[in-house]
Formats: structure tokens, sequence, C-alpha cells
């Protein structure tokens, strides 16, 4: 029904309007006749028409309405008709102008209209004062209320259209936002790598899941000059695209330094340096960087604050140590450089911190130590990402909302 409304002419209301209010007025001055006063006659019922027309202009014109309807209001009470109830087309134009801010306005002229006949009914043609004093506090009530109704209006109008004006900034800046992150996203999928490494003897997996449209984890495989394969992972602290432009510039940071220099450490220190300068604060980048020689199995590495990678061979699970802080905290920081051999017939599994801090239902982390339990019982055959996912979505159930980035790589020498 209110959208039907809504969808009106104005003159059609209007018009509607004034007729009502025509018929009103017309009804009540003919049943509501006042002792002493003039009985209504054609020229009452004209003049209260023409007050009535006067509201065709309420919209376009509120003040010159407010006032002519004054004036003519006037005249008809001094040709002494009955009274108060032809104040009713005055009233529509009074609350207009209080709707629409005049308010200033509608208490001018509402003093001027009430307290003027309360002067003249006082002093120049004596009434009792009862009497004089009953029908003013009656008439001023009255369009005392007109007044405040349209003060109310006018407040609930600007609340809307604040609220209004504030969802529109909010869905701008929804779009801004996730434009955005659409873009933020399609950098990240831009540097994280299209296809593995096929390295012989080699069986190599990657599997990366973000919390967020865009995440801070990344790993990444660079084709060394030596004939060796260089192999990062990586978590940048916080989400969303700042953290996927500082994971951006990570790895173009280190595919233009990995292949420069030969050793890990150096590689990262570089990295470091460049990092210090250009990531916001209280923001850093934990990364793993090995260097591997696919025929020895010889392995260098130096760790920036990373979770340790574990090798895992027929003695059990054990962790490759290397000790340097994250990238992009302090100038100048050091990264120990470490040698391992990833032996033939065993596994080596790098990842970030999402798997082992994930928590259950109970409040319980995964933890490092289930890492490490899966990763010494899942068979050779078996696929240990698989069977680490298993074992995670097991651990949180069904309705599991990921609280961080996921990233898994898995490096397994082949037996001969």
């Amino acid at each position: 029904m209110r959208a039907r409304i809504s969808h009106l002419n104005p003159l059609v209301i209007d018009v509607a309007l004034v007729l009502i209010v025509w018929a009103a007025t017309s009804i009540t001055m003919y049943a509501a006749r006042e002792p002493g006063t003039r009985e209504p006659d054609a020229l009452a019922y004209g003049l209260a028409l023409l007050m009535a027309s006067m509201l065709l202009g309420r919209r376009r014109w509120p003040l010159g309405t407010l006032f002519a309807t004054a004036v003519v209001l006037s005249f008809y009470f001094n040709l002494n008709y009955p009274g108060f109830v032809p104040g009713v087309p005055f009233a529509v134009p009074l609350y207009t102008v209080a709707a629409a801010g005049g308010l200033r306005w509608v208490v001018v002229v509402g003093v001027l209209w009430v307290g003027g006949p309360f002067l003249y009914r006082l002093f120049a043609d004596p009434e009792p004062v009862a009497r004089v004093v009953n029908d003013t506090l009656r008439d001023g009530a009255f369009f005392a209320v007109i007044a405040l109704l349209g003060v109310a209006v006018r407040g609930r109008r600007a609340y809307a259209a604040e609220v209004g004006e504030r969802l529109r900034h909010a869905e701008a800046e929804s779009e801004r936002v996730a434009q955005e992150l659409k873009v933020a996203r399609l950098v990240q999928q831009q540097f994280l790598p299209d296809e593995l490494p096929d390295l012989p003897g080699w069986r190599i997996a990657a599997f990366y899941r973000s919390a967020r449209e865009v995440g801070g984890d990344f790993y990444s495989f660079v084709e060394l000059p030596t004939g060796e394969m260089g192999i990062a992972i990586g978590d940048v602290t916080d989400k969303g695209a700042p953290a996927a432009l500082v994971m951006a510039t990570t790895q173009g940071l280190l595919g233009a330094e990995a292949p420069r220099v030969a050793s890990p450490s150096s590689a990262l220190e570089r990295m470091n340096e460049v990092l210090v300068l250009n990531t916001p604060e209280k923001m850093f980048v934990t990364c793993l960087y090995m260097v591997l020689d696919p025929a020895t199995g010889r392995l260098r590495f130096a760790n920036a604050g990373h979770n340790l990678p574990y090798l895992s061979t027929g003695n059990g699970v054990s962790d490759l140590r290397a000790v340097g802080m994250p990238l992009g905290l302090m100038p100048g920081s050091k990264y120990e450089l470490k040698d391992a051999v990833v032996p033939p017939g065993t596994r080596l599994l790098l990842h970030s911190d999402g798997l082992a801090e994930a928590h259950g239902s109970n409040g319980d982390m995964f933890g490092f130590p289930r890492v490490i339990k899966v990763m010494a019982n899942c068979r050779r055959e078996d696929d240990l990402i698989e069977a680490l996912m298993s074992e995670l979505e097991s651990f949180t159930g069904p309705d599991w909302e990921q609280e961080d980035d996921i990233t898994l790589v898995t490096l397994e020498r082949l037996a001969f």
C-alpha cells in the first residue's frame, strides 16, 4: 500500500488534500457554530475553499502559502464567522514549513496569529478574560502540537538521510575494498607457481589455502644457474591486501637475489635490508629458503624465523634448524647457514603455522607434535599432504572456520 501511494503524482495527492480539508472545514463550520458569531454562508465556504486551495503551493512556496493562509484566515475572522476550526487549513502549511526546517517562521507567524487576537480581544474589543485566555491557550496548544510534529518529521527525515548517506558510503567502501581484494588476489595468484618443478628422482607436491580472500603465505621455486633448485616458503604477518602485497614484494626480491648469490643466508640478508625500509610498521615476513642439489640430495638452507622443516627418514622425523630473525624487523640481521642431506626414500616437509596453530572445538591446538606424528605414520605410498589435511579435518570438525593460511610443500627423494 505504501509503495502505491509513493508512486502517485504529487498533484493528485495535493488536490485530494484540498478537497478533504475543504470538506472537513465546511462540515465543522456548519455543525459547530459559536454563539454571537455570523452564520456560515456562501462567502464563508468560499473562503474555506480558498484557504484549502492555497495548499497546492505548500510544496513549492511553503512560506508564501503560510502567510497567504494566515491573511485569508484573519480576514475570515474579521467577518465574525465561527472561530477556531477554519484554522485547520492553516495548520497544513504551518506543518510543512516546520518539517522543511523553517521553524523560526512557524514561531513568528504562530505568535502573531495567536497573540494578535489575544491582545485585540482583551483591549480593543474587551471580552471576558477567562474566555479569551481559554481560546488563546486552545489555539496556541493546537499550533504548538502542529509545529512540534513538523519538527519531529524533520528530525526523522534528517536521520533517515544521514543513515542513507552512511549506507551509501559503506556500500562504496565495500565496493572499494572488494576491488582492492580482487586486485590483491590477482597479484598473489601471479606470484604463486603455476606448476611444480619436474626434478628427476624427486616427487614434489604443494598445497595452499588462504584464510581470507587473499593471504600472506607463499611458496616459490627458483631455477638457479648452477642447476640447483631454490625453494622458499614464507608467511607475512597479518592477512588481506597489505599482506598479499608484502608477500609479492618478498617473492620478487627472492626471484632477483637467489640467482645472483650462492648462499641462502646471503640472499635472506639482502632481502631483509630492502624489506626493513619498505615493510609497514608491525609487519614482518618469516621465510625459509633452501638450495637443493637434485643430483646429490644436498641441502643448504637458512631460516628467517619460519617454522622448522621436518625430514622423515627410516629413523624417525627430525627437524632442520637454522637461526635468524624474521625479514623486515631489524637492519643488519644475519642468518645462519646450515647443510643437510636428503637421502633416497625420505621426505621433507615445509609448512606454515596455519596447520599447527589450528584450534579444535575444545580450544586445543593441532600442534607440531601431531604434525610430526602424522608424518612418521604416513606410508611411502600415501600422500603426506592428504594425510595431514585429513587429520586436520578430523581434529577440527566440519564446522571449523579457518584461522590462518595453510601452506604445505613436500619433497620426496625417490628410492632407487
